[in-house]
Formats: C-alpha cells, sequence, structure tokens
C-alpha cells in the first residue's frame, strides 16, 4: 500500500513518520485528509482524518528525556571510570586478568555511553494527541517535538491553503457609566 501511496500524487509523506522495533509509523497529506498508516510486525492499521474535523493538535512536552539522560549518566559515568581503571592496572601489571575486565567493563560501557547520546541528540521528548470533535487520539511514532511540530506545521498550512482564516469579531464596547440602582 505504501508502494501506492509513494506513486499517487494526491499524497504528500510528512517527514513525522517513526520507525519501532518490529514496525513503523507513516503520516501522509491528501488532499483533503490525514492518512495515519502504521505497520506493526505483518499487519497494517490505516486511519484517516479529514482535516475540517481536525480541531487540535496537543503537543505536550515531557520530563522523560531528562529523566533517560539521568538514569543513562548515572549508569553509563561510573562504568567508564571502572573500565578506565581496570585498564590502568593492566599497563601497570602483565596480569590477563585485568584486560579481560576491562574489554568487559568497556563494552557495558560503550552501550550505556551510546544510549546515553541517542538520548541527548534525539531532542526533547513530548506527548502528541489529535482532537476532533468526537474522539482524542494519541498519535503513534510522535514522540519526538521537533516531529510533533513539523506535523502541526503542515496541517496549518494545508488547511490555511482550503479554509478561509476567521476573522476577529470586535469586542462589544465598554460602558464608563455608573451602574444605575433598579427602582
Amino acid at each position: 500500500m505504501q508502494d501506492r501511496l509513494q506513486n499517487d500524487p494526491a499524497y504528500r509523506r510528512l517527514k513525522s513518520s517513526s520507525n519501532y522495533v518490529v514496525g513503523h509509523v507513516s503520516y501522509w497529506l491528501g488532499p483533503d485528509h490525514l492518512l495515519l498508516v502504521d505497520v506493526i510486525g505483518f499487519v497494517e492499521r490505516y486511519r484517516q482524518f479529514r482535516l475540517a474535523d481536525i480541531e487540535l493538535i496537543v503537543i505536550r512536552p515531557t520530563r522523560t528525556r531528562m529523566l533517560l539522560g539521568s538514569i543513562g549518566a548515572c549508569v553509563a559515568v561510573p562504568l567508564v571510570a571502572l573500565a578506565a581503571g581496570l585498564w590502568l592496572q593492566y599497563l601497570n601489571t602483565s596480569d590477563t586478568d585485568w584486560a579481560v575486565g576491562a574489554g568487559i567493563a568497556s563494552f557495558f560501557a560503550a552501550i550505556a555511553s551510546t544510549f546515553l547520546t541517542l538520548v541527548l541528540a534525539g531532542g526533547q521528548i513530548c506527548q502528541t494527541r489529535l482532537v476532533t470533535g468526537v474522539q482524542e487520539i494519541r498519535l503513534p511514532g510522535m514522540f519526538r517535538l521537533r516531529h510533533a511540530e513539523a506535523l502541526a506545521n503542515a496541517l496549518a498550512l494545508q488547511t490555511q491553503g482550503s479554509t478561509p482564516k476567521p476573522e476577529r469579531v470586535p469586542d462589544p464596547p465598554v460602558s464608563t457609566a455608573p451602574p444605575t440602582a433598579a427602582p
């Protein structure tokens, strides 16, 4: 199905797609609707939202990145220090047991450091919800702030071109006269 969407000029793939371990999510902008394609394993699930029905996209930044970064730092820093200490001990002695321990500690330190780097380089984490008149759904794969903002901007540009902008109604005049007592 995604091959057909890529070749169809009516659909434009948004950069807000995300890959999972067992699947991926992609967002496609049609002439009057947003198509969400969620693939998990061999199962494809499609959701279609008319642009006129979308009332709001809620993007709420979370502290998950700070928490994951703190956990990653608390694990990575001691492992790096342990590996460095074991390598230093191996260089000062000729015992190969220190090299084995240093190699194992270096392996786990590399994994923890890679995790920490991915968390910090990935950007702010958020929750993204799409609100229509009858439902509110959490958008799958929209957990990075830059992807959620890109989706919201693409939808805003699409809806600006197809629907007129609402005009601001002037506020009613405010009376400065003192209130009169009822007879």
